[in-house]
C-alpha cells in the first residue's frame, strides 16, 4: 500500500515544471560556476530524456513544421562533422561530433519536454538572464581589478567569455528599453552594464563591437521615445569604454589592417618573403586572421563540395606556411576564425548548410511569438553570428552549449495563444 502512494506521488509530480525551473536556476550559474552548471544540465536533461521516452508518440506530435526542423538543425549540425571525419580521420573532427551530438542531443529533449508547459510568464526568463550577466560581469571585474589584463570566467577561451558576454548585455539592455516596471528597469540596468563591463574586461574585439552595435540598435529602434533614460545608459557606456575598453587594441587592429592590406597589393617577389619579414604590429591577429581567410577560400576553390576536414594548418596549408602568405604563428591553428568559411572549407556543403539552419531555424521558431520573445531570438542569433565571422563560438563546447540552451529557455516560452471562446473577455 505504501508502495503504491510513493508510485502515485512520483508520478503526480510535474517533471516538465522541474525541469524549466532548472534550467531557469542553472543559466545563471553557467559561467561562475561552469562545472556545476554543466552537472547540473547533465541530471535536468536525463529527466527530460525519461519524459520524452514515457510518452514519445504525444511529445513529437506537438512539434509543428518549424520545430521539427529546429530540431533536426541541432542533430545534423555535429553530424556533419561525422560525415568529415569518415571522410578525412581528422581528430578534431571526431572530438567535436562526439562532444556536440551530446550536447544536441540534450538541447533537443530538454526543448521537447518544457516547450508549451510553462505560465510562469517570459519575466522569469528575463530575470534568469539578468542574474547570470550580473555574476559573470561581477566576476570578470574581480579578475580585472586584481589581474589588469585581459580576462574570462568559467573558460579558458577569452573571446568566447566576450562572445557570451556580449549576448547577455544585448538581451539586457533590450529588456531595460522595454520595461515600465521600476524594479525590472534596475534589475536590467545592473545587469546589461555588468555584462558590458564584462565584454570590455575581455579585450575581445569583435564582441565589443558586437555589445556595443547591439546597443545601439535598441537605442534607435526601441528606445528613441525615452530620451532621459538613453542619456541615463549613454553617458556610463561612454565611461566604461574609455576607462576599462582597450582602445589601444583597436588603433593596433586599423594598423595591421592597413599594413596587411598594402602587402596584399605588393608584387609576386615581396610575396615570397619569409613570414618574419611581413609587416605586424604588437596586435598580429588581423593580419593572421585575413591571411587565414584567403587561404581558406583557396581551399575552398579546391573542394567546395566535400571540403578538407578539420586539419591543422601545417598540414592543411604547407605551401603557403612555407611562402610566407600564412604567418607561423598559425600552423597549430584548426579554424579559420571565421565560421562561414570554416565550415565550407572543413565539412563542405553539408557543413555550410548546417551552420545557416543553426542560425536560421531559431528565427523561423520565434516568427508568430510575442515581440518579446523574437528580438530576443534575434538579440541572440545577431550576436553570435557577428562574433563567428572573426571567431569560432560554433567550434567551441562553452559557446555552443550557450547559445542552445539559452535559445532553448526562450523559444519554450513560445505559447500560441488559442482565440477566446464566445462570450469571454
Amino acid at each position: 500500500m505504501e508502495n503504491s502512494k510513493n508510485i502515485y506521488g512520483l508520478r503526480s509530480v510535474d517533471y516538465k515544471r522541474v525541469i524549466l525551473w532548472g534550467i531557469l536556476l542553472t543559466i545563471p550559474l553557467y559561467l561562475v560556476a561552469n562545472e556545476l552548471a554543466k552537472g547540473l544540465l547533465v541530471v535536468f536533461g536525463i529527466i527530460a530524456l525519461f519524459a520524452v521516452i514515457y510518452s514519445p508518440i504525444r511529445n513529437f506530435k506537438s512539434l509543428n513544421g518549424s520545430e521539427l526542423l529546429l530540431c533536426f538543425s541541432l542533430l545534423f549540425f555535429p553530424l556533419c562533422f561525422a560525415i568529415s571525419y569518415w571522410n578525412f580521420g581528422a581528430p578534431r573532427d571526431y572530438e567535436l561530433s562526439i562532444e556536440f551530438s551530446r550536447v544536441s542531443l540534450l538541447i533537443v529533449v530538454l526543448f521537447m519536454s518544457i516547450k508549451r508547459v510553462n505560465d510562469l510568464g517570459f519575466d522569469t526568463v528575463k530575470i534568469s538572464i539578468s542574474a547570470f550577466g550580473i555574476l559573470s560581469g561581477l566576476a570578470g571585474l574581480w579578475y580585472f581589478i586584481g589581474d589588469g589584463r585581459r580576462v574570462t570566467v568559467g573558460t579558458d577561451l577569452i573571446n568566447m567569455y566576450g562572445a557570451i558576454m556580449s549576448c547577455s548585455a544585448g538581451l539586457a539592455f533590450y529588456y531595460l528599453f522595454k520595461e515600465l516596471k521600476i524594479r525590472l528597469m534596475v534589475l536590467f540596468f545592473i545587469a546589461g552594464f555588468l555584462s558590458l563591463i564584462g565584454v570590455m574586461t575581455s579585450g575581445s574585439k569583435i564582441a565589443i563591437i558586437a555589445a556595443v552595435s547591439v546597443l545601439l540598435i535598441n537605442m534607435v529602434l526601441v528606445a528613441r521615445t525615452r530620451k532621459r533614460l538613453l542619456l541615463i545608459v549613454l553617458l556610463p557606456t561612454i565611461a566604461i569604454m574609455i576607462l576599462i575598453g582597450p582602445v589601444n587594441r583597436f588603433v593596433e587592429m586599423l594598423s595591421v589592417i592597413t599594413e596587411q592590406t598594402a602587402y596584399q597589393q605588393a608584387d609576386e617577389n615581396q610575396k615570397l618573403k619569409r613570414s618574419s619579414d611581413l609587416p605586424r604590429t604588437v596586435d598580429a591577429s588581423v593580419g593572421v586572421r585575413v591571411q587565414m581567410y584567403m587561404a581558406a577560400i583557396e581551399a575552398i576553390k579546391e573542394k567546395p563540395l566535400l571540403g578538407h576536414g578539420s586539419w591543422r594548418f601545417k598540414d592543411l596549408f604547407p605551401d603557403e606556411l612555407m611562402s610566407g602568405e600564412l604567418l607561423l604563428e598559425s600552423r597549430r591553428f584548426t579554424h579559420v576564425h571565421n565560421e562561414i568559411l570554416q565550415a565550407w572549407m572543413a565539412r563542405g556543403l553539408p557543413g555550410l548548410l548546417s551552420l545557416v539552419l543553426l542560425l536560421a531555424t531559431p528565427i523561423l521558431v520565434a516568427r508568430g511569438a510575442s515581440s518579446d520573445i523574437k528580438v530576443s531570438v534575434w538579440v541572440v542569433v545577431y550576436t553570435f553570428s557577428l562574433v563567428g565571422m572573426f571567431e569560432a563560438p560554433f567550434n567551441a563546447n562553452v559557446s555552443y552549449v550557450f547559445y542552445l540552451l539559452l535559445l532553448t529557455l526562450i523559444l519554450s516560452f513560445n505559447i500560441k495563444r488559442q482565440p477566446a471562446a464566445v462570450g469571454e473577455s
